[in-house]
């Protein structure tokens, strides 16, 4: 797998009960490591996305077989699907679901050269040929709003900026970005209706995170608040038009980084301060069930572990993942419901991906 500018595991069944502050009283809830599918020698998980508490699916690399991976929960159980044919050496960092049976995955063909899109539909995953960018470009992420919209974003590396790809009755379309010069990328993008909607990236030149917003058809360039010098932004989520969450990296401390975490609330963005967590740590994906509650994973380099950041009653705590005795990462998160959700990852030690499984007791009065 080649990713041009930002880098991106056997699991033992286990389970840990840990208390946190998930309502006025405290719960117990279980975090379980679930043993993955078997798809090659080395693999990883990137990115989720639950269409139920049922179902749902996983994407990301399979460098045994050189080609993108695909982990569909059904039943209780999670199966490795034979992804299309699209090289001999490509791979996948975004999904999204707009209904159980409408979903795309997006990615880079390192052959071509190329953005990959893959859509489900009918019970089938097929490769959707991509418009013409760039002599060199790649996706990195992608909204399904409906069956029939959605965005997809990345980079071109040929023209060095952003790519912006629109959706809509059956074709995917390039759009024209903002002009912010030379030297910028999308990571994601998330929309809360047809008409609204944000991506979040760096500015190489300016090292600064990126935020653009989709409002009354057009899509702008909106300054970040001052988090830092040297600083990125990886993923966002938002529980309504009015009130989101953006999480990243600070690198102004060279290799010292730390997580950097930004929350949109009355019509602007504010710099959110992160746990301490360790010398050298990231976040990569974030997701919210309400406004009082969400969760943030990434990587602790200094001690070559996952991060499981959750947020309530106003402050960010370090979660405390269990501990998978090896190098290990966590990429993507996504819940169904405050009680129901799944987090992926990598065990680069041990070459497969990382299954956490998240269950919480409930939140009636009883408990």
């Amino acid at each position: 797998m080649v990713n041009k500018t930002c880098s991106y595991g056997a699991i033992l069944l286990m389970a840990i009960c840990f208390t946190l502050p998930l309502t006025d009283s405290t719960a117990c809830a279980e975090l379980t490591a679930v043993t993955p599918p078997s798809v090659s020698p080395f693999w990883g998980l990137v990115d989720i996305d639950l269409v139920s508490s049922e179902e749902g699916w996983a994407i990301g690399y399979d460098s045994s077989n050189k080609r993108g991976v695909i982990l569909h929960y059904s039943k209780g159980a999670w199966n490795s699907i034979v992804p299309p044919k699209v090289s001999v050496d490509w791979y996948l960092s975004g999904v999204s679901f707009s209904s159980p049976n409408g979903g795309w995955a997006v990615g880079h063909d390192n052959i071509k050269e190329a953005g990959v899109l893959l859509h489900y539909f009918d019970d089938t995953w097929i490769s959707v040929s991509p418009p013409r960018i760039s002599s060199d470009w790649a996706l990195r992420d992608v909204y399904s709003i409906s069956p029939n919209h959605g965005w997809a974003v990345g980079c071109d590396y040929s023209n060095r900026k952003g790519i912006l790809l629109q959706y809509s009755n059956g074709s995917w379309t390039s759009i024209s970005p903002p002009d912010l010069g030379l030297g910028w990328e999308l990571f994601a993008v998330h929309f809360t209706s047809l008409e609204q909607g944000w991506a979040v990236g760096h500015d190489n030149s300016k090292e600064r995170a990126v935020l653009l917003q989709y409002s009354k058809g057009s899509w702008s360039s909106v300054p970040p608040p001052d988090a830092g010098s040297n600083w990125t932004l990886k993923d966002l989520h938002f529980v309504s038009a009015d009130e989101g969450w953006a999480v990243g990296e600070d690198r102004s401390n060279g290799s010292k980084r730390s997580g950097a975490i930004l929350h949109y609330t009355a019509g602007a963005w504010i710099s959110v301060p992160s746990p301490n967590v360790s010398s050298n740590w990231g976040l990569d994906d974030v997701h919210f069930t309400s406004s009082e509650e969400g969760w943030a994973v990434g990587v602790d380099h200094a001690n070559r572990k996952g991060i499981l950041l959750h947020y309530s009653k106003g402050t960010w705590t370090n979660a405390m993942p269990p501990d998978l005795d090896s190098y290990w990462e966590l990429g993507g998160v996504d819940f169904y419901s405050p009680e129901n959700g799944w987090i992926v990852g990598g065990d680069v030690s041990g070459g497969k991906g990382v299954l956490l499984k998240y269950s919480s007791p409930g939140k009636g009065p009883e408990n």
